[in-house]
């Protein structure tokens, strides 16, 4: 059967990305529904009551803090914050715990930073100073190209500024410095640069967030990234991650938009003559029609199940079947404590120790033991000395758990989607949740004694849920092949399928993943481009 309601663009896909692009043309005064197979909206920025006797504590279920986002003018743009979505700022945004007892904390500032690295080796901290100089204006080039997807207002005139300021700073570090930089394993560079560990470690535990191992070829651009997080800082949602999406959706509907959960679309229809989509199919075989349809969801998901292969072209089919992810994800264990971890050295209350607890907490030892983890995962095993982090947002937010308690996010970037014995995640994840919080007890002694709940979430939880193929957040894996004008193929970058009507977003899509909005946005223009003038800039 066939709905009555007809719309202007179906979106298929709740997560921030498909939220950001609905959002954008409900703005533009188009008739959108966003169609969502879970029974929620979020996608992997959601928030939610996840240890069943405990449900006064809420936690992340995949993505914790933001920084992209807060790197374009998308909040502006949407007007999120009337929306109620507020952000505070996590720093340090790492700190590092050794088993020695000693510890680097990272600050958005880098005199404060390089200061805290001094306590272990001056060198390495005026070496800390040269990097950074170098890497900022490669991320900030990297940045122009990536907000020209997306930032409103700028103009031709403004990216060009921006990039040839850019262009200048790169020609002064020399002609062949960056591209070395952004071509060798970040392990490598970080071996080369620094002298301890105690510089190290904070670059690869952040890095590792890419789904990147320190012995990748062309994963150097990870590490450079630390010099974003000087300039623009990290950011924690208010109420947990959960907090954005639910701003889109609120934004969403203030503009007359519409969001369908439990809807699972089970089929894209195409019309033949001349060849378009023309709406979709669910699973309980409603027929909903519109003239545009964006899929902010996997694009292999989309272009084989949804579309089908049929209406490929034997090139692009097999580029696309072609397209890799590690079996390298992130593995997740939520944590209910009674007090905050007590990691060694450093006593909640006292002055000089209160920002420990602020943003991610590292227990990674060395770059190494980063290095032996993603080796491991990629062999389908479970990392035998686990590089295991923390974030506990209830330190700077009083809406994720009760007065005088606190919840620990615990994870580890390097776990694998498969496991080489055959066995499976349903068998695996207590004993490995139970590992990971061992490793913390190792820098924090007493921790194990404050949990009082414990969940955990992994591969198969992501990709049944949510529909994340191997668990994998950014849907295919972030190396130079695969990003930006490759993503997810060099046909498809413009967001514009291989069938007329047919849009393409999502973290699988170009410039990149990780929670910044842009491919939603940018597949948003895309339609408004075709659809011409009449819908360009309306508000």
């Amino acid at each position: 059967m066939t709905s009555p309601h007809a719309y202007d663009a179906l979106v298929i896909g709740a997560g921030h990305n498909g939220l950001a692009c609905a959002c954008y043309l409900a703005r533009a005064g188009m008739k959108v529904l966003v169609l969502e197979r879970a029974d929620r909206v979020g996608g992997a920025a959601h928030t939610a009551a996840t240890i069943a006797d405990r449900p006064e504590y809420l936690f992340d279920t995949c993505s914790v803090v933001h920084n992209m986002i807060n790197m374009t003018t998308v909040p502006a743009e949407l007007r999120l914050a009337d929306m109620g979505l507020e952000y505070t700022e996590t720093d340090p945004f790492t700190v590092s715990f050794f088993p020695d007892g000693s510890s680097v904390r990272l600050y958005r500032s880098l005199d404060r930073t390089c200061g805290e690295i001094a306590r272990h080796s001056p060198r390495d901290a005026d070496s800390y100073r040269a990097f950074i100089r170098e890497a900022d204006p490669i991320v900030e080039t990297a940045l122009a190209g990536f907000r020209a997807s997306g930032d409103e207002g700028g103009g031709p005139k403004e990216w060009g500024r921006r990039l040839a300021s850019a262009y200048k700073a790169l020609r002064r570090a020399g002609p062949l410095r960056a591209p070395y930089m952004m071509v060798s394993p970040y392990g490598t560079l970080l071996e080369e640069t620094f002298e301890t560990e105690h510089a190290r470690v904070g670059f690869a535990a952040l890095a590792a967030h890419a789904t990147a191992g320190p012995h990748s070829p062309t994963s150097g651009f990870f590490v450079l990234w630390q010099a974003a997080y000087h300039r623009y800082g990290n950011w924690h949602a208010k109420g947990g991650s959960g907090a954005l999406t639910q701003a889109m959706h609120r934004r969403l509907e203030s503009w007359g938009g519409e969001v369908r959960t439990g809807a699972r679309v089970d089929r894209l229809l195409v019309q033949d003559a001349p060849r378009r989509v023309t709406g979709v199919r669910l699973a309980g075989g409603e027929e909903i029609a519109a003239p545009s349809v964006i899929c902010a969801i996997n694009p292999q998901t989309a272009l084989f199940d949804l579309l089908g292969e049929t209406y490929l072209e034997p090139a692009l089919a097999r580029r696309l079947r072609a397209r890799h992810r590690s079996n390298a994800v992130q593995f997740v264990v939520h944590a209910a404590l009674d007090r905050l971890p007590p990691w060694h050295g450093h006593v909640h209350g006292d002055p000089a120790h209160s920002d420990v607890w602020n943003g991610m907490q590292s227990v990674a030892a060395s770059v190494n033991q980063v290095r032996q983890n993603f080796l491991q995962a990629e062999a389908g095993i479970p990392p035998a000395e686990p590089a295991a982090y923390v974030f506990t947002p209830s330190a700077i937010d009083s809406m994720v758990a009760p007065p005088g308690k606190h919840g620990a996010y615990v994870a580890c970037a390097s776990y694998p989607s498969r496991f080489a014995d055959g066995t499976s995640w349903r068998e695996n994840g207590e004993r490995e949740a139970w590992r990971l919080l061992d490793a913390v007890e190792a820098r924090a002694p007493g921790f194990k004694d404050a949990v009082t709940g414990v969940a955990w979430r992994h591969a198969v939880d992501w990709e049944e849920e949510i529909g994340l193929l191997g668990g994998h957040p950014m849907h295919l894996d972030m190396t130079p092949d695969q990003m930006l004008l490759f993503r997810p193929d060099r046909e498809l970058a413009d967001h514009r399928g291989p069938v007329p009507g047919l849009y393409l977003s999502g973290a699988g899509t170009s410039p990149g993943g990780g929670v910044s909005a842009v491919p939603g946005r940018a597949a948003a223009r895309a339609v408004l481009d075709d659809r011409g003038p009449r819908d360009r800039g309306r508000t």
